[in-house]
């Protein structure tokens, strides 16, 4: 079972990688469709507990301390008429990755759900500076 799910999460991996790829040389899905009034983006990481391997030679919160979690990044787009959202409309991305690439990873799954036809568009974060 393991080895089969290994197999599959790569096989999406690669898959995922191709899209951003493209993506990034502007090469982007056509999404046609009526206009979309309001898209919201909304995007937080949070630390999640990993075996100690994939901690290695990476700084923890305190100072000379190892670090005990990894940062996954997790966002999500829909649609919503206030007050409202609308049925069946967000759609999740995550990912243990840079900021940056994760920025990828979401811009194409906005795109992909109509934000160039979205009349208007709201992002949300934190601000956090990691």
């Amino acid at each position: 079972m393991e080895r089969t799910a290994e197999a599959i999460g790569a096989d999406v991996a690669q898959r995922e990688q191709a899209a951003i790829r493209k993506a990034l040389r502007l090469d982007l899905p056509v999404t046609a469709g009526k206009p979309i009034p309001i898209l919201y983006v909304q995007m937080d990481a949070t630390g999640v507990p990993v075996v100690k391997k994939e901690t290695v030679g990476r700084q923890g919160k305190t100072e000379g301390q190892p670090a005990h979690t990894r940062e996954a990044k997790l966002g999500c787009v829909f649609t919503q008429t206030y007050p409202i959202r609308a049925a069946d409309s967000t759609t999740y991305t995550s990912a243990i990755e840079t900021a940056e690439d994760f920025g990828q990873r979401l811009f194409l799954e906005a795109w992909t759900r109509g934000c160039s036809r979205a009349l208007t568009r709201v992002v949300m974060g934190d601000g956090a500076v990691q």
